[in-house]
């Protein structure tokens, strides 16, 4: 079934940066997304977009390198330090911020990988932020857009989020499982030109998903 949340189609979401918008730093930017959706897809994502510790782990040992690294990167997917909780399974809002908080301590910072991303990395830091601070399992509608009303008013493009929040349901609530997989898809769909040409970076990128699905870049 479609995600309850459809950011998708939203104008704007596709294509990636080129080199006339940004230059060789949007592109490096580029990169590293898709690197990071590569390294997501080895994970065999389940139907709700979740990927299991072990999975990952396995992965990281696989490609990022020494055990240290490795338990570094998964601390950083709790609260946000090296001492934060280990969960058994990831949310991909979880993993995307894990890694890139990774790929900061190790000094490789943000690159310029436009506007639109980096609104989406605080609208993904403030929906960890508000459900690791909640009781609720669930983000009201209200506290979604209260977010992106934010992240609109620095934006260069504010009428992009505007469309963004018009995709937001009226009322009711959303999952974080829910949220995670529009952005993850979301994701995919601005990383689709650079992909093209990095299939190879990290194996296979269509590997078999727990549930016996296909998980694919594009």
């Amino acid at each position: 079934p479609p995600s309850a949340l459809d950011i998708s189609s939203s104008r704007g979401a596709s294509p990636a940066p080129s080199a006339g918008h940004g230059g060789s730093a949007a592109t490096a930017g580029m990169e590293v997304i898709v690197a990071t959706l590569q390294l997501y897809d080895l994970c065999s994502p389940a139907k709700d977009a979740t990927i299991t510790r072990q999975n990952l782990e396995m992965v990281l040992q696989q490609h990022i390198g020494t055990p240290l690294e490795v338990a570094k990167v998964l601390n950083l997917m709790g609260s946000g330090d090296s001492q934060g909780d280990l969960a058994e399974r990831f949310d991909f809002l979880s993993y995307w911020q894990g890694i890139d908080r990774f790929f900061l301590q190790a000094g490789g910072g943000h690159c310029r990988e436009g506007d639109m991303i980096s609104g989406m990395r605080r609208f993904r830091d403030g929906v960890l932020e508000a459900q690791r601070a909640g009781t609720d399992s669930a983000l009201s509608s209200q506290s979604l857009l209260a977010l992106l009303t934010e992240i609109r008013a620095s934006a260069n493009d504010p009428g992009y989020w505007d469309e963004v929040m018009q995709a937001v349901p009226s009322g009711g609530s959303l999952t974080l499982s829910e949220i995670a997989e529009a952005v993850c898809v979301w994701l995919r769909d601005c990383a689709k030109p650079s992909s093209e040409s990095a299939k190879e970076g990290f194996g296979q990128s269509d590997e078999e998903g727990e549930d016996g699905s296909r998980s694919q870049l594009g």
